[in-house]
């Protein structure tokens, strides 16, 4: 019998433990703020999903060689706007090894809204590349290199270490 006594004793002092401390706080313990953040709700005619992922408006894909009646020195590009260049890809079909260089250049005359007939009078810093004989080289850019406009033309430079046509750049991008 005291063992049921002891037993019974035992549970009731636990279970008022218990109670105890589900009344009990302390004041770090208390939520401060909502508890529930504000919903959007999407799909609605206020609020419609976009049909399809938001892509560039204006892909771009340009290819320049360096044949000797455009020089070692050319410029590239849409135009006008900005221009964003995700990947190039340089190509050398010769059989030596050949540096080629992309690079925000300043350019003079030609035409607004056109990079033909363009002068490249200068230029900052940009991509150079030695490519070695009948290969390519691939870059693509997480994060694209813009191209802003110079005297009212959008265009990329491009430098070439000679002029016999067996170099190639394949510029892959977007205009905006």
């Amino acid at each position: 019998m005291r063992n049921i006594q002891t037993y019974i004793f035992s549970a009731a002092a636990l279970g008022g433990l218990l109670v105890a401390g589900s009344l009990l706080h302390s004041r770090g313990s208390r939520a401060q703020g909502a508890y529930a953040s504000p919903v959007s709700v999407m799909n609605t005619t206020a609020n419609p999903v976009p049909a399809s992922p938001a892509m560039p408006a204006n892909p771009f894909f340009q290819e320049i060689t360096n044949n000797i009646s455009s020089g070692s020195l050319q410029a590239v590009g849409p135009g006008s706007g900005a221009f964003a260049i995700t990947s190039l890809t340089m190509t050398n079909f010769g059989g030596v090894g050949q540096s080629i260089r992309v690079f925000q250049p300043v350019l003079s005359g030609g035409s607004p809204g056109s990079c033909i007939g363009t002068s490249i009078v200068g230029g900052g810093q940009g991509i150079r590349v030695e490519v070695q004989p009948n290969s390519s080289i691939h870059l693509a850019f997480p994060a694209p290199i813009v191209i802003n406009a110079s005297n009212g033309q959008t265009c990329a430079g491009v430098t070439f270490e000679n002029t016999n046509g067996t170099n190639y750049v394949n510029f892959v991008g977007y205009s905006y």
